[in-house]
């Protein structure tokens, strides 16, 4: 059979992707998805879709559909050139230069220093929790299903210090990412807080989150129903402030409160905007909060402190980050 035209003139320009099907036969989206990040080529699944859709999806010369099961063996797939081609995370030039909370065979867990990115942007940016847990375990490269965040569970702001969690399987990465998703993980905040709300603690807040209509950077609390400005669905988000106390900075110029908090969920900014909606911004917020010109914050004070995870075994570990050695206190 003549392969028609359009797709004898496309496959002089494809990029060649081998994939290698091992047993029973499997989608070949789902594979390769797989096999484009092996390669290093970062696409999204929107993105396949619509190769797919258009028929720019070949094997052996002939359009194939996302459902289509690829036979076991060495195949070789046809797609439109990308010019995404990227490279993977790279560890430190300092090596690991993050404090180590825990490590066993399957699980990393390091101490997030403030002003550190849980991951990088681009491959040349190392100086990354990612590139510390690279530098300590260089073999987590080939965990996860991101090129640029190899192995890791969850993510903290760059401004947040504290417990960050990294898997060294992919199969603990994927345990963990379920557990995280059914809310199995104990999760706990500490952080310092402008105002001194009068409600009484403990105190849970399920406003839900949404993105802010005009802001990437920005989420907002649905504090009123009727509330609409804002973009996409509204997403459930429950914070438990447990318990706080007030303290003066040693020139007297502000009070803040110091607050332990628990979150069930993990929605972006969930600590920082359920904060600022219920009257207590964190100091030091650049997004949520508010400015003190007495008594100016260097960094977002929050911090990720304590984390109790369910190891394969059945038995749990209880972590905690230190407080960093500049947090502030009453004395």
């Amino acid at each position: 059979m003549k392969k028609p035209s359009y797709l004898a003139a496309l496959s002089e320009s494809l990029l060649k992707v081998t994939i290698e099907v091992n047993s029973a036969p499997h989608r070949a989206d789902q594979l390769l998805l797989e096999a484009l990040k092996k390669q290093g080529v970062q696409v999204s699944r929107n993105q396949l879709k619509k190769w797919f859709h258009a028929q720019q999806v070949l094997w052996n010369g002939r359009a194939i559909d996302p459902s289509f099961e690829l036979p076991p063996g060495t195949i070789e797939i046809q797609l439109p050139q990308i010019d995404c081609l990227q490279q993977g995370a790279a560890a430190s030039i300092r090596g690991s230069f993050l404090p180590i909370l825990y490590e066993d065979a399957t699980l990393l867990i390091l101490n997030k220093s403030s002003g550190t990115p849980s991951a990088p942007q681009s491959a040349e940016e190392t100086e990354t929790a990612v590139g510390s847990a690279l530098a300590t375990f260089p073999r987590i490269q080939d965990v996860g299903d991101q090129l640029l965040e190899p192995g890791l569970v969850h993510r903290l702001d760059t401004g947040t210090s504290g417990a960050l969690v990294f898997a060294k399987t992919q199969a603990e990465f994927l345990r963990l990412k379920e557990l995280w998703k059914k809310r199995q993980i104990e999760k706990i905040y500490r952080a310092i807080c402008l105002g001194s709300p009068s409600h009484d603690l403990p105190l849970r807040l399920d406003f839900p989150l949404a993105h802010h209509s005009k802001s990437k950077k920005r989420m907002i609390a649905l504090t009123d129903p009727k509330m609409s400005h804002y973009r996409g669905h509204a997403i459930p988000a429950i914070t438990h402030i447990l318990s706080g106390f007030k303290f003066e900075l040693k020139d007297d110029s502000e009070t803040l409160v110091d607050l332990t908090v628990q979150i069930e969920t993990g929605v972006m900014h969930q600590i920082r905007c359920h904060l600022e909606a219920w009257g207590a911004p964190i100091w030091g917020d650049p997004i949520y909060g508010k400015k003190l010109d007495s008594s100016p914050a260097e960094r977002l004070w929050l911090h990720a402190w304590k984390l109790k995870i369910p190891l394969p075994t059945g038995q749990w570990i209880e972590i905690e980050a230190p407080l960093p050695a500049d947090w502030p206190h009453s004395t």
